[in-house]
């Protein structure tokens, strides 16, 4: 007796086919995805910090979640330019410019369709920061480097006229502020910031911080919105001398500056709105504060609290 073919629902055998290649070729490539990633992020980060500012970087492993929207990075760690590790070896973190433990962060993937760029979660875990005074008393982490290779000894590019603005549709483009982008908590713990002279490796001034989180960030255009804001337990140590003459008595070289009108113009250009700032909520917890004079030390403590601040007008500080 004859049997019934199977009821496909209306599709065609081939149509079916083609669905189930389509979502092979797709779980392929996460699984390609899933294992080039972490081979492809390390060596871009060293290739990129090279490339850029001719710093030395390593970075030690990461771990990514695709179908989650979520990845992780692990010792992290950019060497002083003018002390790059032997080649092979990775810059020291007890030296390094700037060294990282971990940094997680957490996307949601859905949000894109409704074009917005949204991070749930970012953790930055023991961000450390050194950078030296140089010799003509500037400060500038990436001016230590040597530069990009075989860019070193060629002169900067004159910059190109800006072309005149465009009347209709295209100005209206250019001035369209993009995506907006959200973050709903940003934590950093264990954060370390230290300022050193390079003659001698004196330590001029340290920031360290036990906590800081900041939650419901929002940027869209000039815009930035931050819901909350708390600080638990910064400890500020300065030298008074590098409190009352950072350069240490050396002039570093000033920029010159363009003659002619457009020297003069140092104002924004008219017609730009006016940037929105707005802080909902502000926390700082015991924030501690030194000043070292010769042998004797200048204690202070204070603890803040407030909400809804603004940059508007006539605004002041609650």
């Amino acid at each position: 007796m004859p049997t019934d073919p199977p009821d496909t629902g209306g599709a065609s055998p081939r149509r079916i086919r083609k669905i189930w290649i389509v979502l092979a070729v797709l779980a392929g490539l996460a699984i390609l995805g899933r294992v080039a990633l972490p081979y492809i992020i390390p060596w871009a980060v060293g290739w990129g910090a090279m490339r850029q500012a001719g710093l030395a970087a390593h970075l030690e492993n990461v771990d990514l979640w695709l179908f989650k929207g979520a990845i992780a990075l692990e010792g992290l760690a950019v060497a002083q330019g003018d002390a790059p590790p032997p080649e092979g070896q990775t810059p020291n973190p007890d030296t390094a410019l700037l060294a990282l433990d971990r940094v997680y962060l957490d996307f949601a993937w859905l949000d894109l369709f409704k074009g917005m760029l949204h991070v749930t979660e970012i953790d930055l875990e023991r961000p450390r920061v050194k950078v030296q005074r140089l010799g003509d008393g500037r400060i500038d982490p990436l001016g230590q480097g040597p530069g990009p290779p075989g860019k070193q000894d060629q002169p900067e590019p004159e910059p190109e006229p800006e072309p005149e603005a465009a009347a209709g549709g295209e100005e209206e483009a250019a001035t369209e502020p993009g995506w907006p982008m959200v973050v709903d908590r940003l934590d950093i713990m264990g954060a370390e910031f230290r300022i050193f002279d390079k003659p001698d490796e004196e330590e001029l001034a340290a920031l360290d911080l036990q906590e800081l989180v900041l939650e419901a960030i929002r940027v869209h255009g000039s815009a930035l919105g931050l819901g909350g804001l708390a600080i638990t337990q910064p400890t500020v140590r300065v030298k008074r001398e590098f409190a009352l003459n950072p350069t240490g008595g050396r002039s570093p070289a000033a920029p010159e500056e363009p003659a002619g009108e457009e020297g003069a113009e140092t104002g924004a250009p008219a017609g730009r709105a006016r940037p929105d700032y707005r802080i909902d909520y502000l926390d700082i917890e015991r924030a501690a504060f030194s000043l070292l004079v010769g042998e004797r030390t200048l204690n202070l403590a204070l603890r803040v609290k407030a909400g809804d601040m603004t940059l508007d007008p006539g605004a002041t500080f609650p």
